[in-house]
Formats: structure tokens, sequence, C-alpha cells
């Protein structure tokens, strides 16, 4: 099953609450274009995943579960913004209403619990983006010059053979 970034991003914040900052990024109070907003954060969370190494066209499905829930992060400042504005407008209005809940506690709970599972997962999708080689610790040697010539001293070492 391919997994479809932006879906996984309005999943972590919840379709209303991604319906209503596409419509307030996009509409005449915002600031930014909310598809920009989102590319932009995915780019970011894919350049974390990826750094320098150029990402393939389709991630693979932990991978891309781990940039949605990164750029989703990466959204969270956004929509905290929005839903303050929202309230700020709503108070000085003087449409003081109940609300359900709080919507900044749980966009910050919801940062909080997405930190836990991007940290707690970032080793299994460094894992699968560099895969570990059996060369990876010969390149972490270094070479040692011995008369201008660059030699390996692992290599080196087993050339001699055990020593008694």
């Amino acid at each position: 099953m391919a997994v479809t970034i932006e879906d996984e991003i309005t999943g972590n914040l919840g379709g209303a609450t991604a319906a209503a900052l596409a419509t307030y990024y996009d509409g005449e109070g915002g600031q930014a274009d909310w598809d920009t907003l989102t590319d932009n954060a995915i780019a970011r969370a894919t350049l974390d995943a990826y750094g320098d190494v150029a990402a393939p066209e389709t991630l693979p499905d932990l991978v891309a579960y781990w940039v949605a829930d990164k750029a989703t992060l990466y959204l969270i400042p956004s929509a905290i913004d929005y839903y303050q504005a929202e309230e700020h407008a709503a108070t000085a209005a003087g449409d003081v209403s109940v609300r359900e809940y709080d919507k900044v506690a749980s966009l910050r709970d919801l940062r909080d619990s997405l930190r836990a599972r991007c940290l707690e997962n970032e080793a299994a999708v460094q894992a699968v983006v560099n895969p570990p080689s059996s060369t990876s610790y010969y390149r972490s040697v270094p070479g040692v010059s011995i008369d201008g010539l660059l030699v390996d001293p692992v290599s080196r070492a087993r050339a001699r053979g055990e020593q008694p």
C-alpha cells in the first residue's frame, strides 16, 4: 500500500482542522498558501530523513509515515497560530462560547506525541534510508601513510596473520 503523505498529515491534524487551516491560509485572512506550507514541511521532513542524498520518487512506507509525522510537526505552529487568532477574534467580538475542548492544548499534545513517535522510529528510518553495509567499518578506518603510500591498517594487520 502506497502511503500518501498529504493524507497522513490530514489524518494527524484531523480532517476538520486541516480543512480549516487550508481555508484560512488560502483565503483572505491567510499570510501564506496552505499547499506551499505543506509542500515545504514535507520537503523539510524528507531532508531530515535523507540528508544530502536524493530521496527516491516513492518512499518506503515506514519512511513515508515518518516524513508525514515530521511534516505535521512543522505545521503545528501554523495551526496553533490559527486557533489563537480565531480565539482572539472571537473574544474581541464578544462571542464568548463554551468550547468542547481546547484546540491549542490538543495540538500541543499532538506535537508531544509526534515528537516521541519520530524519535522512537528515527533509528529504523535511518536503517531503511542508509542500510548498513559490510564495508561501512572499513570506510570509517583512516588510511595510514607508510612511505607515502596509503595503507589500510585493518588490511595490513590481516596480511600479517595471527600473532602468537
